[in-house]
């Protein structure tokens, strides 16, 4: 009489070598032990603590005596926010700038910046132009405004100029803005 398997008998024969499997494969990597699992280590296996910082040799930094950065009035205070620009430092400071455009697509944010320079530039409105990745969107914002009431104007501006979308967002500004560079180039000469 033939003896047939049943099917707990065939899930012990596919199960039993899976599981032998699985066990190897979490064992120890070749060259390395495994880590104690009562010792509370959490560095893998083989780590090396043969580096020691303070044997790296550079260049020794140093630092000026004092504060070479001016406090920046608010000028939300009645105080003045030309601190910064008459002693020529540039600061980051919370502020606001006006978001014109989105898009996952850089091509189409590096233009939509360009054309911004041009269209904000007509007028004398030159204002400064920042084209930032915030996962996964390319942002067009422009301004370095300090208080809202200057990003509000900043908005309404570029609402009139065609960004119907514009919208105050909170950003770290520049106190003095690199403005762009509007002067018109020479064609390159053709051989």
């Amino acid at each position: 009489m033939k003896q047939r398997f049943c099917a707990p008998n065939r899930l012990v024969f596919i199960a039993l070598p899976l599981l032998v499997f699985l066990m190897h494969c979490s064992s120890t990597k070749p060259g390395g032990t495994a880590p104690d699992p009562g010792s509370g280590d959490p560095r893998p296996a083989g780590y090396d603590e043969s580096f020691d910082p303070m044997t790296v040799e550079g260049d020794d930094l140093t630092f000026p005596d004092g504060d070479p950065v001016q406090p920046i009035a608010d000028p939300a205070d009645g105080g003045s926010a030309t601190g910064a620009v008459e002693s020529g430092a540039n600061r980051e400071m919370d502020g606001f700038r006006v978001q014109l455009f989105a898009t996952r697509d850089i091509e189409r944010a590096t233009l939509t910046k360009n054309e911004a320079e041009y269209i904000f530039a007509e007028d004398g409105d030159t204002v400064a132009v920042y084209l930032t990745f915030d996962s996964p969107n390319w942002k067009v914002r422009v301004g370095d405004c300090l208080t809202r009431d200057q990003a509000e104007a900043l908005r309404l501006t570029a609402r009139r100029k065609g960004y119907s979308g514009a919208f105050i967002v909170k950003a770290r500004v520049n106190t003095i803005p690199t403005l762009p560079d509007l002067t018109p180039r020479e064609p390159e000469p053709v051989d």
